[in-house]
């Protein structure tokens, strides 16, 4: 391959990784204009957002991080071990990224966060792998495994339990 043509094609490169991140900030700016006509406050919480506010786990199906940085909210990014050793308050969002699969340390870092009035944002598996193990009682995997369909979380309103409290309250 000759020098001018690997040069093209580094261009060529480079441009469409521009023109993403072009889009992506576009989109973010779409949202932030939307949200400041639609929903002011809404707005307001989302401009308030810190990158110390949002902590993400890393996993390798599942990469919420990649949404955020869409969104041009600040994150930052821990990998499942560090967990343990992270500073948490009350006033942050963990996401954790799917398979969720982490020393039970971690998992027992991630009860007293909650616990604490943390907010836990997990994806598919990392229910089974974080909320199951931490939480026992109050969701359990049904067994089955799925494509990538969306499926429902069905809460047991009966349950005095922390998803009944938590995700059927007004």
């Amino acid at each position: 391959m000759t020098r001018a043509l690997l040069v093209g094609c580094v261009l060529l490169s480079f441009s469409a990784i521009a023109a993403d991140a072009k889009s992506e900030a576009a989109a973010a700016d779409l949202l932030r204009k939307r949200l400041a006509n639609e929903d002011p406050q809404a707005k307001a919480m989302l401009d308030a957002v810190k990158g110390k506010d949002i902590v993400v786990v890393a996993g390798s199906m599942d990469h919420i991080e990649q949404v955020l940085a869409a969104a041009q909210l600040p994150y930052t990014m821990i990998q499942p071990a560090e967990v343990a050793k992270t500073e948490l308050s009350s006033s942050m969002i963990l996401m954790v990224n799917c398979p969720g699969v982490m020393p039970p340390e971690s998992l027992r870092r991630i009860e007293r966060f909650v616990r604490a009035g943390g907010l836990l944002y997990t994806t598919d598996w990392a229910l089974k792998n974080v909320v199951e193990q931490v939480f026992p009682n109050t969701i359990k995997h049904n067994g089955m495994s799925t494509g990538d369909e969306v499926v429902p979380v069905l809460v047991d309103e009966k349950s005095d339990n922390l998803m009944s409290q938590m995700l059927l309250r007004k």
